[in-house]
């Protein structure tokens, strides 16, 4: 076994909890899909048939989803060799059928080199292509007899094999799409289990990958189970209905044919481009939100599902007229779901620099740096740690130059010691430490603070009114804020819940009474929700400002003591800073975009 496979069979090992007498492994269903790359995944076989190894689907962006799981298919009889004295149209489909081999390792390898530990292999139907001398529906005998070439061939690479692509919507002949008689399907799912056993015993194997947009899928399914068919280790499903009417009911009704116990791995399900955008990004929202972001205990999205223990979205890139639920344009350029995507593989943190549009630019700060009663704009640059802050809202070369703080902290100001001028800081997620400046100058930090934990984001505010801008830090995965009203380590004071998963925190003073509050920004609809206290409650104030592209911030741009609402577009470096949450009043670039 070559090191690469028995790393990836140890890490997925640790997925299953028992081996029993007869073989088979229980696998338990978890209350939650995990929120990163081994819960949410990504299913993708996308590539250029003439260079394989182009794989545009898998590139950076690709690797910043951070997919611990990759899946992809391959046509059941892929090595299937030429028959004698074969018509040019038989040897041709034998050539697309080597081709489609080399581009899978070739998609294996690649996913491997971007992080990827497991990989998910289902076989599927032929094309007319690629069709052999077995037809589309070959016999139970047949399709052992391939498959188990195929099945030798991947075994080295293989972690978790799948039998019937969308067996309900299974091509039959050239022209028609139908289904695999369940009889038939029984007998394939048998020489699965038999095949990888024997040729793969390090691997585990799926059911069928049951879909749910025909008619009678669920009778399907319940025909497939009453005749002795058999689910491997975990049942597989591609819920598109359910997610087009972001709907759990036809997950519900797999759960209920599944025998209990069984955990659903989702291992294709995507959202249409169409009608819009908008849409689509909603619906990937509801296939990846967690139970924090239910309204109750009860499930109430794809993610929460008590039996749904991995998703896998279907797919990266557009790049056909007929079939469109990507995370990217054609041209690579990210759509919203791709950012809310992302950050739901981050532990819904849509700040982790990996769901940023570009790495390396600039983030946005804003403060009152000369003690004028006014906030002005600045940026901190993470390749260098230089701060560069500027004392009006406009264009134009920085009046600050301050170089403080490390690649990967997170950049904050405040006052910190109540003088009346703003100064600058850094928030580091690798240790949860604050180092906190009293001026904009180089130098070492003045204050000290260890505050916070994993997967929290920093938060600044004067939370009591006494003029000294203090700690707190946000979980976007509750929604919870907990505040400090003092620079020293310790318990916090202050303890509101309000906002959700995919939420950017932004603190501010909303009403002009002295007192900095909470309040979120959603980038997937550009909606601002912010509170007059910080308490738990509704929000006072309902801005639509915005979106996925920018950055929040928040500052008082006219001197009159009220905070109001900005945004930074992160790709060009354009700031647009309102006084009133509605209309833009201040427009200009400022900084070094994506």
């Amino acid at each position: 076994m070559n090191a690469k496979r028995a790393r990836s069979v140890r890490a997925i090992s640790a997925l299953f909890v028992a081996l029993t007498v007869s073989g088979t492994i229980a696998v338990q269903a978890k209350a939650d899909t995990p929120r990163n790359g081994y819960g949410l995944f990504i299913a993708d076989d996308e590539t250029n048939w003439a260079n394989p190894n182009a794989s545009l689907n898998l590139d950076e962006r690709f690797a910043r989803l951070r997919p611990k799981l990759y899946r992809l298919q391959i046509i059941w009889n892929a090595l299937e060799a030429a028959p004698s004295n074969p018509t040019p149209a038989e040897a041709q489909a034998a050539l697309e059928r080597a081709a489609w081999v080399t581009r899978t390792h070739a998609l294996i390898d690649k996913a491997r080199t971007q992080g990827v530990e497991q990989i998910v292999l289902t076989l599927r139907a032929n094309e007319p292509s690629n069709a052999g001398t077995g037809g589309y529906v070959p016999t139970p005998t047949r399709y052992e007899i391939e498959i188990a070439k195929v099945v030798q061939e991947f075994a080295d690479d293989v972690d978790v094999w799948g039998g019937a692509n969308e067996p309900n919507l299974w091509k039959t002949s050239a022209s028609t799409i139908g289904a695999i008689p369940f009889n038939t399907l029984v007998a394939y799912q048998a020489s699965l289990a038999e095949v990888v056993g024997y040729y793969d015993p390090t691997a585990i194997w799926t059911s069928p990958d049951f879909n749910d947009e025909t008619g009678a899928w669920a009778t399907y399914v319940t025909n497939y189970k009453n005749a002795g068919g058999g689910w491997g280790h975990v049942a597989a499903f591609h819920p598109y209905a359910g997610a087009a009417a972001q709907s759990l009911a036809t997950t519900n009704d797999y759960a209920a044919i599944v025998p209990s116990g069984k955990s659903i791995w989702v291992t294709e399900v995507g959202a249409h481009a169409s009608p819009n955008l908008t849409t689509q990004n909603a619906r990937v929202g509801w296939i990846s939100r967690g139970q924090a972001s239910c309204p109750s205990s009860s499930p109430c999205s794809l993610a929460s599902h008590d039996r749904v223990a991995k998703i896998a979205y279907y797919h990266m890139r557009d790049h056909s007229s007929t079939w469109d639920t990507a995370l990217m344009e054609s041209t690579l350029d990210r759509r919203p779901a791709w950012y809310t995507w992302c950050a739901a593989t981050h532990g819904d943190n849509a700040l982790h620099a990996d769901c940023d549009p570009a790495l390396g630019e600039d983030r946005a700060v804003a403060g009152d740096w000369n003690g004028d009663s006014t906030d002005t704009i600045g940026v901190f640059r993470p390749s260098t740690a230089m701060w560069y802050l500027r004392d009006a809202n406009s264009s134009g070369s920085p009046d600050h130059y301050v170089n403080f703080g490390a690649t990967g902290d997170i950049p904050v100001a405040g006052d910190w010691n109540g003088d009346g001028t703003d100064t600058i800081g850094v928030f580091r997620p690798s240790t949860a430490m604050w180092y906190l400046r009293d001026s904009n100058t180089n130098g070492s930090p003045n204050h000290y603070v260890n505050y916070g934990g994993a997967g929290h984001l920093p938060v600044v505010g004067d939370w009591n009114g006494d003029g000294t801008d203090t700690v707190g830090v946000f979980t976007p995965s509750t929604g919870m804020w907990q505040l400090r009203n003092s620079n020293t380590n310790g318990s916090p004071n202050i303890f509101v819940n309000f906002g959700g998963p995919g939420h950017i925190p932004v603190a501010g003073d909303w009403n002009g009474d002295g007192t900095d509050t909470v309040g979120v920004f959603s980038p997937s609809n550009g909606m601002w929700f912010l509170r007059d206290s910080n308490t738990n409650g509704s929000p006072t104030y309902q801005y639509n400002y915005g979106s996925f592209i920018h950055a929040p911030v928040a500052g008082d741009w006219n001197g009159n003591s009220v905070e109001r609402i900005g945004v930074f577009k992160k790709v060009s470096a354009l700031w647009q800073l309102s006084n009133s949450g509605t209309s833009v009043d201040y427009s200009f670039a400022f900084g070094l975009g994506g």
